[in-house]
């Protein structure tokens, strides 16, 4: 009985899926050609795109934290001395390490701003749109900046006409073009550079690797220099041996830890595999945007022939009506 119970039910439902089936198939053939021209033309204007599209390349430099262990041993030294810990010396229980320091500094807007003036880099950071691979030459965007009269010629993003685009601008897109990833197993730390001219993506992940270590540099001189002063201030104020014991251990490694950085060429980061000029794109995958074009123009195809069978069964009603 339940068998044809199951015949009573199931057959109108697979005789409807059939012939529902039979329909889409019969209106998507009698408009194959709208499916067909629909598909040319959206597969030619994805190719189109993605030929315009300029090359993107990539350079990398991998790089190794360079922390030495003075300023843990001051750590240790001014615990010893609960007065000095967090004041002139700047040593607490919880400090940040310098190189996670200098790692958010890279990325910071005080640091890029000041890179792209340092370097002269603006016009070729807002204005190169590809490179010539034949003739190893930069073409810019004509419509931003005349690289021969050197002048910017458009209104970009907020800054007055025919002006260079303000430091925040230049920010922006450099946050645009770099990344910094940090291997949490293995300290390893790869700055990259994404842009149309692989020789320059070369040479500013060159120039920011240099440019941290100097900064770095600088900073931990200074830091040094501020804590032995500080420390010779408080030397001048007891005369309780212990004390003076221990403010004169502090000031040595002070000046080790001074000479230390004078001494280092890479401070915080030492290069373990260099930036090169890239000869491979990474972007964009000229390939995967055919494909997806083609794909979508199959789509809005189908989509069109059944918009106009919906359109033309809704009139064929109204003129029975």
């Amino acid at each position: 009985m339940s068998s044809a119970i199951e015949e009573t039910y199931s057959s109108p439902t697979s005789a409807d899926d059939e012939i529902d089936l039979i329909a889409i198939v019969y209106i998507l053939w009698q408009g194959r050609i709208t499916i067909i021209i629909t598909t040319i033309l959206v597969t030619i204007l994805s190719v189109t795109l993605a030929i315009l599209q300029p090359n993107i390349y990539r350079a990398s430099a991998l790089l190794a934290p360079s922390e030495d262990n003075s300023t843990s041993q001051l750590a240790g030294l001014a615990q010893k001395f609960g007065a000095f810990t967090g004041n002139g010396l700047g040593l607490g229980k919880n400090e940040i390490s310098k190189t996670s320091i200098a790692l958010e500094t890279l990325v910071s807007r005080k640091f890029l701003t000041g890179f792209v003036k340092k370097h002269d880099i603006l016009v070729p950071l807002m204005a190169a749109w590809k490179w010539n691979k034949g003739n190893n030459t930069i073409i810019y965007d004509s419509d931003i900046y005349d690289i021969e009269a050197k002048k910017w010629l458009v209104h970009i993003k907020g800054s007055p006409l025919g002006t260079p685009p303000s430091d925040w601008l230049a920010y922006e897109r450099f946050m645009e073009i770099i990344a910094v990833a940090s291997d949490d197993k293995t300290g390893f730390v790869t700055i990259s550079i994404e842009f149309p001219v692989p020789e320059l993506a070369r040479q500013w992940v060159t120039w920011l690797v240099n440019d941290i270590n100097q900064h770095s540099k600088s900073r931990e001189i200074e830091d040094a220099r501020n804590g032995i002063h500080y420390l010779e201030a408080e030397l001048g104020k007891t005369k309780v041996v212990e004390i003076r014991n221990v403010l004169f251990q502090l000031i040595q490694e002070q000046i080790k830890r001074g000479l230390l950085a004078e001494t280092k060429r890479e401070f915080i980061l030492e290069t373990i595999d260099p930036a090169v000029a890239p000869e491979k794109r990474v972007s964009p995958r000229r390939s995967l945007i055919a494909v997806i074009g083609t794909t979508l123009g199959i789509l809005i195809g189908i989509f069109v022939v059944f918009i106009r069978r919906v359109i033309s069964s809704a009139r064929n009603k109204k003129r029975a009506a």
